[in-house]
């Protein structure tokens, strides 16, 4: 998720892309990996880029790191995290307290579960999203 987006909130415990590129190899030992963006799509990317590098389908310097977990699942949406009721608290990412807001891309996105504020992003950021989006999923 970009910078803006984790700056609405963010799951309890988890990790930037960066922290977690950067986690010593022992951090990996026997883990799950199970990466998570807005709706499943980039976390479904990135989640395929790992298995890839951890099966030996792409060179990288995470190759030695990924060997060492035990699984890599797509965590797809906070958005779908909000109808967990049994989900670690969504949290402000300064002061790590529970919050009621999450990202959405905008009505067509905004699946967040009741008693959820959902927060979206105006401007030039959202209008390279949509443009996205639209190719892949023929947005009108």
């Amino acid at each position: 998720r970009s910078a803006a987006e984790h700056s609405v909130s963010t799951i309890q415990g988890s990790l930037t892309k960066t922290e977690f590129e950067q986690l010593p190899q022992e951090a990996f030992e026997g883990k799950t990996v199970i990466p998570y963006c807005t709706i499943g799509y980039r976390s479904g990317q990135y989640a395929t880029k790992l298995i890839d590098i951890k099966e030996g389908r792409r060179k990288s310097k995470l190759a030695t790191k990924l060997a060492k977990t035990k699984n890599i699942l797509n965590g797809c949406g906070v958005v779908l995290w909000t109808h967990d009721s049994e989900a670690a608290p969504l949290v402000d990412p300064e002061s790590k307290q529970p919050v009621n807001k999450v990202h959405v891309f905008g009505s067509t996105w905004d699946f967040a579960a009741e008693g959820y504020e959902s927060v979206t992003f105006t401007g030039s950021l959202w209008a390279k999203i949509t443009s996205h989006l639209s190719t892949i999923f023929a947005i009108s």
